[in-house]
């Protein structure tokens, strides 16, 4: 089986933005809190306490670990095609 050029540049890149990543954390932080007053305050609010934080957030993330471990017992999905999503092509 042959790969182009092309993909060994896709497994480069990919390879190369996991080692951005490790190397600078810090510039992957999530939304930060506004201050109370602000209008963003309240939207804020709403979106991440009341809806990710609350039952709906909840009901999701556990529907996703449901949905998750289905697929893997039924070997639709595998551990490395999530880590290493060009291996799909190849496989």
């Amino acid at each position: 089986m042959s790969r182009s050029i092309k993909d060994y540049y896709s497994i480069m890149l990919a390879i190369l933005a996991i080692n951005v990543m490790w190397l600078f954390p810090e510039t992957a932080n999530a939304i930060v809190q506004p201050a109370v007053g602000d209008f963003g305050y309240d939207i804020y609010d709403i979106a991440v306490n009341d809806i990710l934080q609350g039952p709906i957030g909840f009901v999701g993330g556990l529907a996703t670990i449901v949905i998750g471990a289905v697929f893997c017992c039924k070997a639709a999905i595998h551990g490395s095609y999530s880590v290493y999503p060009w291996w799909c092509r190849y496989h």
